[in-house]
């Protein structure tokens, strides 16, 4: 029992441990140039478009290390990259074992599709847990050297309100590895639709009466610059999430149940 679940997750270890220190060598990377921003932030946000400015938490954006983070580090890396990443390594959770004539092997065994479908998803537990555990505490650090402070709490909720956020990118990734029948085309759609998303909700939602589109992305549940900058934690909006994610994951998993291999 649950042999699938460590062999996933021990898998993903190696993987998870390159991601977590190189996203976080990237945000002390980033860190590290905000004094130099810290000075001149209000003139770089004055040339902005007004979208552009909205997109990034208004027009402090860049003079506060809160802003600053949300603005360089989480609004496009974390809820784009990193969710892009979830998205196209659940894309190949299913799909691709069927493609290599893996899965016939695995249900040889006493094991049911839906055991595969949540222990395979369970060992994303992995990287989840490693991301968010030591990106913040790296991040803690890069900002004590700079001679800035931040709320440690803040920090704390900005990751674990993104989790939601990540679940929901992995169960879109699981959907297309159910509903796609090769492995490629999961993995790149996987990547045109966290994309795709995200623009969807910061920039064609600001239109003018088609703000209501932004209501369908993930992206409009998780603000990291209202989590970081204000200290509003909105659970509501993680419930939402929460509640998208189960049921894009029971909707595949019933797929699978049912999917001619």
């Amino acid at each position: 029992m649950f042999e699938i679940l460590y062999y996933e997750g021990k898998r993903r270890l190696r993987s998870s441990t390159v991601l977590t220190i190189l996203f976080s060598a990237l945000a002390l990377f980033y860190i590290s140039f905000f004094p130099s921003v810290k000075e001149m932030g209000e003139e770089m946000m004055a040339g902005l478009p007004d979208a552009v400015i909205e997109m990034f938490g208004g027009l402090g954006a860049f003079t506060t290390i809160e802003g600053y983070l949300a603005a360089e580090v989480y609004i496009i890396f974390w809820t784009v990259f990193v969710g892009i990443y979830f998205a196209y390594s659940a894309a190949n959770l299913i799909v691709n074992d069927i493609q290599k004539e893996k899965m016939d092997l695995v249900l040889s065994y006493p094991v049911s599709r839906r055991q595969i479908i949540i222990e395979k998803t369970s060992a994303f537990g992995v990287p989840l847990l490693l991301l968010n555990a030591v990106v913040p505490v790296a991040i803690y650090i890069g900002i004590s050297l700079i001679g800035e402070t931040i709320e440690p709490l803040r920090l704390v909720m900005v990751h674990l309100l993104s989790i939601p956020y990540l679940l929901v990118c992995i169960a879109i990734g699981l959907f297309l590895s159910v509903v796609v029948d090769r492995a490629k085309i999961a993995r790149y759609a996987s990547i045109g639709a966290i994309f795709g998303l995200y623009l969807i909700s910061n920039i064609i939602s600001m239109a003018k009466n088609f703000e209501w589109i932004g209501l369908i992305t993930p992206s409009h549940y998780f603000d990291p610059p209202k989590i970081l900058r204000q200290a509003t934690y909105n659970y509501t909006n993680a419930t939402i999430l929460l509640i998208a994610f189960f049921v894009i994951f029971i909707a595949s998993m019933e797929i699978f149940k049912r999917k001619d291999i």
